[in-house]
């Protein structure tokens, strides 16, 4: 790790940043750093546009110039609204070993929501965000990032490390409480159907999940990859049902674990009357078995129940 750091303050880019497309950007403080990356605060050359800019380390052993090629081929897949939008990206004209890629900024992610409700600190969240949103907030909040998720297996392509962290909060007046959710970070995205036909290509997919898909919203088939499967957008679902229960109960659905996520999801103590349909639908979700998952389609749908008070999200 320490060779990293000093990696990136070794050729850290400069202030200003011209890419091959010609835009110039303004590169600030990091605002988050990961393996191989760093998202730093930026602008554009005027200063009025807000960016973030993931500056990503091209190291032998770590990402690769495909990695990056693939991240950026999988954001150009679909425009949707709930899909963050690639502004920009090439390779940093000095530091040939850097790849910028150009986001919008966002206010805050899920994770945040989670985080300060969690440690009483919810009074720092923006207003409309301070009190633990009810069923039918919580359903409209995640039904657009649903409708982003089907856009993308209808391209070809799934997500594969949905999660609170992921789920960015675009402030949108027009949007239900005020904010958009934008799902990030397609660095994981792999295409919607991953046949598995010997037991090299279950560990690759195996080793892959491992690096790429978060512990605690991995569904159990990636955790184990069994020869003769298929690898579909159910991982997806399955990833969205843990998303929504932290979400809906400020608690992880699973330690993250392989015997965790075989498990039924936890019944959280003092479930209010309006959150036991969103538990349900977490469960259904959440299904260690891939037959017995429900699909993205019947997620929306008991989704649109939960906001239309309809639902009766099946049994706990």
């Amino acid at each position: 790790m320490g060779a990293i750091l000093s990696l990136f303050r070794r050729s850290r880019p400069r202030e200003r940043v011209v890419l091959a497309s010609g835009r110039e950007w303004r590169v600030g403080k990091v605002l988050a750093r990961g393996g191989y990356s760093a998202v730093h605060a930026g602008t554009d050359a005027t200063g009025e546009e807000q960016v973030a800019i993931k500056v990503i380390s091209l190291v032998e052993g770590g990402t690769t110039e495909a990695d990056v090629e693939g991240e950026v081929a999988a954001h150009r897949l679909v425009d949707h609204e709930s899909l963050a939008p690639l502004i920009d990206a090439g390779r940093h004209p000095r530091a040939l070993n850097q790849y910028l890629m150009v986001f919008p900024r966002y206010a805050a992610s899920l994770a945040d929501y989670v985080q300060k409700h969690a440690d009483g600190n919810a009074e720092q969240l923006p207003q409309s965000l301070q009190r633990q949103l009810a069923a039918a907030d919580l359903a409209a909040l995640f039904l657009p990032v649903v409708r982003g998720v089907a856009a993308l297996h209808a391209a070809g392509a799934v997500h594969r490390d949905i999660k609170p962290a992921n789920i960015m909060l675009d402030a949108d007046a027009s949007a239900h409480l005020g904010w958009r959710p934008v799902l990030i970070d397609f660095g994981s995205v792999r295409p919607v159907a991953v046949d598995i036909p010997d037991r090299a290509v279950a560990l690759e997919e195996q080793d892959r999940a491992a690096a790429h898909s978060t512990a605690h919203f991995r569904a159990p088939e990636l955790f184990d990859v069994e020869t003769g499967s298929v690898l579909g957008p159910a991982v997806d679902v399955f990833a969205l049902g843990a998303s929504l229960y932290s979400v809906a109960f400020i608690a992880l659905a699973f330690d993250g674990t392989y015997t965790a996520a075989l498990a039924r999801l936890p019944v959280p103590d003092n479930v209010p009357a309006d959150a036991n349909q969103l538990l349900a639908i977490c469960q259904d979700a959440c299904a260690a078995d891939v037959a017995a998952r429900i699909s993205l389609d019947e997620l929306e749908a008991r989704l649109v129940a939960v906001i239309d008070g309809s639902g009766s999200g099946g049994g706990v």
